[in-house]
């Protein structure tokens, strides 16, 4: 069991290993999938085995994006920007979706509803390890640490996100509500006026991974 960016296509390269292909069945953000969604820059998680000659094969791909939605402030000079509350930082080791041009965070616009491929931060600032644009049909997503809660107004922080989870299917909560740590996936299609995202769906991830077994 690994973790880590796909390097290249072609097989799939994980972190520079070559993984092959043939028998690995493959998940896009929990809905089945195929080799053909998988891209460079995406940070996946990879279940394998290997090889007396040392070769290696995946048998699970798993891809989850960090965010998807629409950016409401760039800051190119600090190579970052803000999505769903979330701060998003560009590096030399991003990779942009072909309809970005030009390839860097001068080619993102106010309003872009982004793919954002990389790790769940505790500290709340993502590197990104790819940026894709996605058309602006929502429902929008975003994972994170839930960094406070108020049970009695049903809500909580994701960093600068406010969740609104009043009318949400939670999932996977002993007592309904998120405490402070849990890791999230939030999904929702609407905003309040005061900018609170309307959950939809809440799931704790704080054990989504691919134990041996599995």
């Amino acid at each position: 069991v690994t973790d880590g960016v796909i390097t290249g296509i072609g097989s799939v390269y994980v972190n520079g290993e070559r993984y092959g292909t043939d028998a690995a069945s493959v998940t896009m953000d929990d809905r089945p999938g195929d080799l053909l969604q998988l891209k460079v820059g995406q940070y996946v998680e990879l279940k394998g085995h290997e090889h007396a000659d040392g070769a290696h094969d995946a048998e699970i791909i798993r891809y989850h994006n960090v965010l998807e939605g629409p950016i409401t402030r760039i800051d190119v000079g600090a190579e970052s920007f803000v999505a769903m509350g979330q701060t998003v930082l560009v590096t030399l080791d991003t990779v942009f979706g072909d309809d970005i041009t030009p390839a860097a965070i001068e080619g993102l616009a106010m309003g872009d509803v982004v793919e954002v491929s990389g790790i769940v931060p505790a500290d709340g600032v993502i590197d990104a390890t790819r940026i894709d644009i996605k058309p602006d049909a929502g429902p929008y997503d975003v994972s994170g640490y839930v960094t406070s809660v108020s049970v009695a107004e049903h809500r909580f922080n994701l960093n600068a996100l406010v969740v609104d989870y009043s009318a949400a299917n939670m999932e996977d909560f002993t007592t309904g509500d998120p405490a402070v740590g849990d890791l999230v996936k939030v999904t929702g299609a609407t905003f309040l006026a005061d900018g609170a995202l309307v959950a939809l769906h809440v799931a704790l991830r704080s054990d989504d991974y691919l134990p041996a077994g599995t």
